[in-house]
Protein backbone atom coordinates (compact mmCIF):
# COMPACT_ATOMS: atom_id res chain seq x y z
CA UNK A 1 0.00 0.00 0.00
CA UNK A 2 1.31 3.43 -0.95
CA UNK A 3 -0.22 6.71 0.29
CA UNK A 4 0.40 10.40 -0.28
CA UNK A 5 -1.29 13.47 1.23
CA UNK A 6 -1.52 16.80 -0.60
CA UNK A 7 -3.59 19.57 0.99
CA UNK A 8 -7.09 18.22 1.52
CA UNK A 9 -6.61 15.26 -0.82
CA UNK A 10 -5.16 11.82 -0.19
CA UNK A 11 -4.19 9.17 -2.73
CA UNK A 12 -3.88 5.52 -1.72
CA UNK A 13 -2.72 2.73 -4.00
CA UNK A 14 -3.27 -0.88 -3.03
CA UNK A 15 -2.31 -3.84 -5.14
CA UNK A 16 -5.65 -3.72 -6.95
CA UNK A 17 -6.89 -0.13 -6.93
CA UNK A 18 -5.90 3.51 -6.72
CA UNK A 19 -8.02 5.60 -4.33
CA UNK A 20 -8.13 9.40 -4.35
CA UNK A 21 -9.81 10.93 -1.27
CA UNK A 22 -11.09 14.45 -0.63
CA UNK A 23 -11.38 15.61 2.98
CA UNK A 24 -13.32 18.37 4.73
CA UNK A 25 -13.31 19.07 8.46
CA UNK A 26 -11.49 15.83 9.20
CA UNK A 27 -13.78 13.46 7.29
CA UNK A 28 -13.70 11.91 3.84
CA UNK A 29 -16.28 13.53 1.56
CA UNK A 30 -15.42 12.03 -1.82
CA UNK A 31 -13.46 9.06 -3.12
CA UNK A 32 -12.50 7.94 -6.61
CA UNK A 33 -11.66 4.24 -6.79
CA UNK A 34 -9.86 3.23 -9.99
CA UNK A 35 -9.32 -0.48 -10.61
CA UNK A 36 -5.74 -1.41 -11.51
CA UNK A 37 -6.96 -4.99 -12.06
CA UNK A 38 -10.51 -6.30 -12.54
CA UNK A 39 -12.27 -7.34 -9.37
CA UNK A 40 -14.66 -6.70 -6.49
CA UNK A 41 -13.72 -3.85 -4.16
CA UNK A 42 -15.31 -3.37 -0.73
CA UNK A 43 -15.85 0.19 0.51
CA UNK A 44 -16.53 1.03 4.17
CA UNK A 45 -18.30 4.35 4.66
CA UNK A 46 -16.92 6.85 7.21
CA UNK A 47 -18.61 6.55 10.63
CA UNK A 48 -20.75 9.69 10.33
CA UNK A 49 -21.94 8.92 6.78
CA UNK A 50 -25.67 8.28 6.25
CA UNK A 51 -25.41 7.24 2.60
CA UNK A 52 -23.04 7.09 -0.34
CA UNK A 53 -23.85 8.07 -3.91
CA UNK A 54 -21.70 6.11 -6.35
CA UNK A 55 -21.30 6.89 -10.04
CA UNK A 56 -19.82 4.20 -12.29
CA UNK A 57 -19.97 4.36 -16.07
CA UNK A 58 -22.74 6.95 -16.21
CA UNK A 59 -24.96 5.14 -13.70
CA UNK A 60 -25.57 6.37 -10.15
CA UNK A 61 -26.31 4.05 -7.22
CA UNK A 62 -27.14 4.92 -3.61
CA UNK A 63 -25.89 2.78 -0.71
CA UNK A 64 -27.05 3.08 2.90
CA UNK A 65 -25.28 0.13 4.49
CA UNK A 66 -21.94 0.79 6.25
CA UNK A 67 -20.07 -1.31 3.67
CA UNK A 68 -20.75 -2.14 0.02
CA UNK A 69 -18.96 -3.80 -2.90
CA UNK A 70 -18.09 -2.46 -6.33
CA UNK A 71 -17.37 -4.72 -9.31
CA UNK A 72 -14.93 -2.85 -11.53
CA UNK A 73 -13.06 -3.70 -14.71
CA UNK A 74 -9.40 -2.76 -15.15
CA UNK A 75 -9.16 1.02 -15.64
CA UNK A 76 -12.78 1.62 -14.60
CA UNK A 77 -13.39 4.28 -11.95
CA UNK A 78 -16.15 4.77 -9.38
CA UNK A 79 -16.76 8.23 -7.89
CA UNK A 80 -18.21 8.05 -4.39
CA UNK A 81 -19.76 10.99 -2.51
CA UNK A 82 -20.17 10.36 1.21
CA UNK A 83 -23.28 12.17 2.50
Amino acid sequence: ICACLVGSEMCIETGGASIDLDWKDGRATRAVVTALVPGKFTVKMPASTVRAEVKVGGHTHTYKKPAFSLDLNKGEAATIHFL
